[in-house]
């Protein structure tokens, strides 16, 4: 199909979806111009940051001299986790790049386009641009609630409305502009996914052709509708999803969920509680860790400074604390006759604490450095980049910010051959990565893993 195409093509995200991708964009460049004769030109720009944007389409029409297909197809997906756990900021950002990073380069891409002059078409009226854009199946409706992406979500209805409307207002000036809607497609993140993650492998279950799509056949849509075979197509999107249907009541359910009423409450009737299953239903959450001592008033003010938690309910024999909407996440318990901590016996090694961001992860280290409570083991583990405490009773307490966009990249990394040589991970100095994040270093290059080799366990473990 991309033989019928002509003219000047600006692709984002062309390393992967992740438009931050510089490896894959040359590899990109490199698979292109094997394929056939054209020239590319590589341009690294922050979807998030509009002169970025604009600067990039810029330097793409002062290279070729025009811009005749854009295809908007970078994203950023975000944790799976409902909008209770969801910050602003990480709402923000996605929205950022998804949807309102998109709109910009549809708005300069149609900018361009209205100062070109018309090319004839085959068949219909001269066009002076096509623009595609991606958006998703849950741009139609909403995952199931084991994969809540709020954020993403949202923005990928959003791109719906947002072609939509521009396809509507500039018909008549020869630009189409049309989205394409995909369900699951196999790359290498979602293969990878696929093979860790049963609620992955659920939905592939759901697809009625029994498959993922591939690639090849998702970019064969893009074509078709960048070229002059789409000409009486503009401000549709097209559902690439093995047929999967758009309206939610039509899809496949797992008979363990399929209930409409909250599941296992007291009373249900129809629930049924003999139905044979794959595996144990999932709890919702982890609610908390209760902490058993034998010196509850030293653990008590500890986890208060550490967490700046607050205590929902305390005596002289246990406390509940909480620093979040729960009723309490951390109990501790005095019970006569405990004796100290064995640190070479079996039981809980550590309770591990997220921050949405490096910059975040470092202030509270600061901060607890300032009432006097220091780390002793500061790594960047891969998936995580992680600062480890101990109580006053020798627990071990880590805190944490995910150094990827979700969890698919994060399985997909510790399925790689640089985490099986060394799964523990690289030392860091967070006095260093402060002045280093003061000086304007960004906290992706930050929370990169530096490479040193295997690594064994540390000795205090």
């Amino acid at each position: 199909m991309c033989h019928l195409l002509e003219g000047v093509a600006l692709v984002t995200g062309g390393g992967s979806v992740l438009d931050i991708n510089v490896v894959g964009l040359r590899e990109t460049k490199d698979l292109v111009e094997r394929i056939r004769r054209v020239d590319v030109l590589q341009l690294h720009v922050d979807l998030a940051e509009e002169n970025s944007i604009i600067s990039g389409v810029q330097r793409a029409v002062d290279h070729f001299g025009s811009i005749d297909i854009l295809i908007n197809n970078a994203a950023i997906a975000g944790a799976i986790r409902p909008s209770t756990d969801v910050a602003t900021g990480d709402f923000g950002k996605i929205i950022d790049v998804n949807l309102i990073g998109l709109w910009v380069c549809q708005r300069e891409a149609i900018k361009q386009m209205l100062k070109q002059d018309p090319i004839k078409q085959r068949i219909g009226p001269a066009s002076r641009g096509v623009i595609v854009n991606l958006s998703s199946t849950y741009g139609l409706v909403s995952p199931p609630g084991g994969l809540s992406t709020p954020a993403y979500v949202t923005s990928k209805h959003g791109i719906l409305g947002i072609t939509k409307t521009d396809a509507t207002s500039f018909a008549k000036d020869g630009v189409r502009i049309n989205a394409v809607c995909p369900g699951f497609v196999n790359t290498p993140a979602i293969k990878e996914a696929a093979r860790a993650s049963p609620l992955v492998q659920d939905e592939e279950k759901k697809v009625p052709m029994g498959r993922f799509g591939e690639p090849e056949e998702l970019a064969e849509v893009i074509c078709f509708l960048a070229s002059p075979m789409s000409s009486y197509m503009t401000g549709t999107s097209v559902v690439v999803g093995g047929s999967s249907s758009e309206e939610p009541g039509n899809r496949q359910q797992n008979p363990a969920s399929s209930n409409t009423e909250k599941p296992n409450h007291p009373g249900q009737r129809n629930t049924d509680w003999d139905a044979p299953a794959a595996k144990v239903l999932s709890p919702s959450k982890l609610a908390h860790v209760v902490l058993r001592t034998n010196q509850l008033g030293p653990m008590v003010e500890f986890y208060k400074s550490f967490l700046g938690a607050k205590a929902m309910y305390e005596n002289d024999m246990l406390a509940f604390l909480t620093y979040d909407e729960e009723h309490h996440r951390i109990a501790l318990v005095q019970i006569p006759g405990t004796k100290d901590k064995d640190p070479q016996s079996c039981g809980l090694e550590h309770t591990a604490f997220t921050y949405n961001s490096l910059t975040d992860l470092l202030l509270a280290y600061r901060q607890r450095k300032q009432k006097g409570i220091l780390p002793f083991w500061p790594i960047n583990h891969g998936p995580t980049t992680s600062i480890y405490y101990k109580d006053p009773d020798g627990n071990m307490i880590e805190t944490q910010v995910d150094n990827f966009e979700d969890a698919d990249e994060a399985t997909l990394f510790m399925m790689s051959p640089s985490f099986a040589e060394n799964p523990i991970g690289v030392d860091f100095d967070p006095e260093d990565f402060i002045k280093r994040l003061s000086a304007g270093e960004s906290e992706a290059e930050l929370q990169r893993r530096q490479e040193i080799g295997p690594r064994g366990i540390p000795s205090f473990a």
